[in-house]
């Protein structure tokens, strides 16, 4: 089982900022892969239909903090951190999604 990692007092707002962004980019049926590098790493993520993110066998609540996982950080901007395959191996900064 993933161990779920949460920061409660934006909880609502950032599963809704991800998943009602992802839904009006495109439909969304299913998990949308993330990437990103660091250190010369390709490091991969999901965002869940809930809009939660999955990575390293737990699940996150925010980019930011799956982000600040993968660079062993407190903080990073994961909107920035991680891309998203907008179309086979068109990969685009996640920040892009909410512009």
């Amino acid at each position: 089982m993933a161990e779920h990692i949460s920061n409660e007092g934006v909880l609502p707002y950032l599963l809704w900022n991800i998943a009602d962004t992802v839904c009006n980019i495109r439909e969304f049926t299913g998990q949308m892969k993330l990437r990103a590098f660091y250190k010369g790493k390709k490091l991969t993520a999901r965002v869940r239909r809930d809009g939660s993110i999955r990575f390293a066998g737990k699940i996150f609540t925010s980019p930011s903090l799956a982000a600040g996982t993968a660079v062993k950080r407190r903080t990073c901007n994961g909107w920035t951190f991680w891309e998203y395959e907008r179309a086979p191996g068109d990969w685009v900064k996640l920040d892009k999604l909410r512009k």
